[in-house]
C-alpha cells in the first residue's frame, strides 16, 4: 500500500513538471503552487524589490517565479565583471542604511525587511573558477500573503 502511495505521489508531481527540450524552460503547476523557471526570463526592478546592477547581464540559469498559497518569491541571477566591494556597495545604497549585510568565505549577503510581508535578498559572490571569474549577483524578492 505504502509503495502504491509513494508511486502515485511520483507519477502525479512527474504529470506537473513540463520542460521545453529547445529552451530549457521548466514549469511545475500543481494546486496552489506554480513555478517557472526559463533560461530567457526578463525582470523588472518592481519585481525584484530593487534596481539590476548597471550592465549586469543575465544568467542562463538560476532565474524563476513562484508563487505558493498566496505568497510569491521571484529570484534573478546576474553577472558583472566588477569586482564584489563595488556591487556591494551598490546594492548597500539601493536596500539602504536599514539592511543587514553578512560577509562570509567570498560572499556577501545584503537583506532587506521592506515590510512585514516583503524582504529583498541580494547574495554576490566571486569565484576565480566560476562564470570566468565574474562575480555573481543573486536577487531574491519574497512576498507572503497578507496574514501569513
Amino acid at each position: 500500500m505504502v509503495v502504491a502511495v509513494i508511486g502515485y505521489g511520483i507519477y502525479k508531481v512527474r504529470k506537473a513538471i513540463h520542460v521545453d527540450g529547445s529552451t530549457g524552460a521548466a514549469t511545475l503547476s500543481v494546486p496552489g503552487m506554480s513555478m517557472n523557471a526559463d533560461p530567457g526570463m526578463k525582470f523588472t526592478a518592481s519585481e525584484l524589490g530593487t534596481e539590476i546592477y548597471p550592465g549586469a547581464e543575465p544568467k542562463k540559469s538560476g532565474s524563476m517565479r513562484m508563487s505558493i498559497a498566496g505568497s510569491s518569491v521571484v529570484s534573478a541571477a546576474f553577472l558583472t565583471s566588477d569586482p564584489v566591494d563595488k556591487v556591494v556597495s551598490f546594492y548597500k545604497d539601493k536596500l539602504g542604511s536599514d539592511a543587514t549585510s553578512m560577509e562570509f568565505g567570498g560572499t556577501s549577503i545584503l537583506t532587506s525587511k521592506m515590510n512585514d510581508h516583503e524582504q529583498v535578498s541580494v547574495t554576490i559572490v566571486q569565484h576565480a573558477n566560476q562564470q570566468d571569474g565574474r562575480t555573481q549577483i543573486q536577487i531574491q524578492h519574497t512576498t507572503a500573503a497578507q496574514g501569513k
